[in-house]
């Protein structure tokens, strides 16, 4: 009975931009695999990393990698049904990624792409490495946002480091976000996983 927020491929090496025609087309086939099952579990986002190669292929240009980024994803989303699901394009940080690393540089590439199945996801994590302001960067995309990572920036429940989660999360809610809010992180500390306890057995009504 319970609900699939979201189909994250998680395949390492999966690459959109390559320039191999053969490795974009195992990319395209894991997200087609990933499609199929987010319609079988009724998923509304599946996450897409456009490269999570740290470095790009020697003598291929970023515009050259974009481009075939775009046309790769741009497949997969010519698959989705009316009604569908959408892809989700995920900007990692700098030491994951050479490609998509801000909501800025996800856009351009959502944008690209042109397709009413391809939009933008926030990943907190990312974002305190990368953005100036991930509030105002949140804000700025915040109608192409369809789901969202929360993690500290140490990988660590929120709350628990120096981002700005309250930050980032006013910005969502000043921006009608009403989507997912996924929990991303490394092993929670006993203190963590006694507040979660207390809080879920607040909200069902029982006793800790």
């Amino acid at each position: 009975g319970l609900e699939a927020c979201a189909i994250a491929p998680g395949v390492s090496g999966l690459d959109c931009a390559h320039p191999s025609a053969r490795l974009r087309r195992a990319a395209l086939d894991h997200l087609g695999a990933s499609l199929e099952l987010a319609l079988e579990l009724g998923a509304p986002v599946i996450i897409v990393v456009p490269s999570d190669c740290s470095e790009p292929v020697p003598r291929s240009t970023r515009e050259d990698n974009l481009a075939r980024a775009a046309e790769t994803i741009a497949e997969a989303a010519a698959l989705v049904p009316v009604g569908g699901p959408s892809f989700v394009i995920e900007a990692l940080n700098r030491y994951e990624t050479y490609l998509v690393r801000t909501l800025a540089e996800a856009e351009a590439l959502r944008a690209a792409i042109d397709s009413p199945h391809v939009a933008l996801m926030v990943d907190v994590f990312h974002m305190g490495i990368e953005e100036d302001c991930t509030a105002e960067s949140i804000r700025a995309h915040a109608d192409q946002i369809r789901y969202v990572h929360l993690a500290d920036n140490q990988r660590r429940e929120p709350g628990s480091g120096q981002l700005d989660i309250a930050g980032a999360l006013a910005a969502l809610s000043d921006s009608g976000y009403h989507g997912y809010l996924t929990m991303e992180f490394l092993p929670a500390t006993d203190q963590a996983l006694r507040s979660a306890r207390s809080h879920v057995a607040e909200l069902a009504g029982i006793p800790a």
